[in-house]
């Protein structure tokens, strides 16, 4: 095992993780699986995130993993919250969150991911604005990898070096 994305919602299990990958002496890596607890996630070792809403509003994600490195924890925390916020928005239309998600990569990046399946709930024309609301708030520009392992490598604690490339444009203020 090489490493581990851990979505139990529990900072403790991160914690845990990643104190056995330290303890094994073995390349091994720890990412957060909570999106809504990305900051906290990053905070306690974990190298990074993947999240399902990471793609609706990448920038976002982003911005609180360079405030973190930059040791600006408290604008980190406000980014954490404004996401929070518009995950929220993921949730208030009729149509489940997936859905609401694949329409946003539809519209901001022309990829048709079509809908979800039975027995979850798919968009109807009161959800347009909503997703178009969520769009603006989110300032998402395109779909990139956020956050990412090479294979056989472990990534440097800062993780900086590994993304610097695909955030250089990549800015919210």
């Amino acid at each position: 095992v090489a490493g581990v994305k851990s979505s139990s919602g529990s900072i403790d299990d991160i914690q845990r993780f990643v104190r056995i990958g330290e303890e094994s002496g073995r390349e091994f890596v720890v990412f957060n699986g909570q999106d809504s607890q990305l900051f906290a996630g990053i905070s306690v070792g974990a190298i990074g995130g993947i999240g399902g809403t990471y793609g609706a509003m990448p920038e976002l994600y982003v911005k609180i993993y360079q405030l973190l490195q930059n040791g600006e924890y408290q604008r980190a925390l406000e980014v954490q919250r404004a996401c929070a916020k518009i995950r929220d928005k993921l949730h208030a239309g009729h149509g489940c969150s997936f859905a609401v998600v694949k329409e946003i990569y539809r519209r901001r990046d022309g990829m048709d991911c079509g809908g979800v399946r039975l027995p979850m709930a798919n968009l109807i024309e009161s959800d347009s604005p909503l997703i178009d609301e969520i769009i603006g708030v989110a300032i998402s520009a395109g779909s990139i990898p956020i956050f990412f392992a090479p294979i056989g490598r472990r990534p440097p604690r800062s993780f900086a070096k590994v993304i610097t490339t695909i955030i250089d444009n990549a800015t919210v203020s």
